[in-house]
């Protein structure tokens, strides 16, 4: 199901987590204040819970939509 599926649930945990920037659909996204306009730092304990997110929360390193940190310098050699 899309709105209590499993899925959905680990995607949000992974928010919750801040995770965003390893999220391939957000780390790109032009407009994060869409999706980050409540603060919820110092409420993510009662709402993984809510979501019954608490074993995803455990097993975040498993998340299907955290991607491994791409290094961002890219290396260039100078030809003289």
């Amino acid at each position: 199901e899309i709105w209590n599926g499993d899925s959905l649930r680990e995607l949000q945990v992974a928010m919750l987590a801040g995770e965003r920037k390893c999220v391939d659909l957000c780390s790109t996204c032009s407009a994060p204040m869409v999706c980050v306009e409540e603060d919820l730092d110092s409420h993510v304990d009662r709402v993984v819970k809510a979501i019954g997110g608490e074993d995803d929360l455990k097993n975040i390193k498993k998340n299907r939509w955290i991607q491994p940190k791409k290094d961002t310098v890219i290396p260039i050699t100078i030809h003289r």
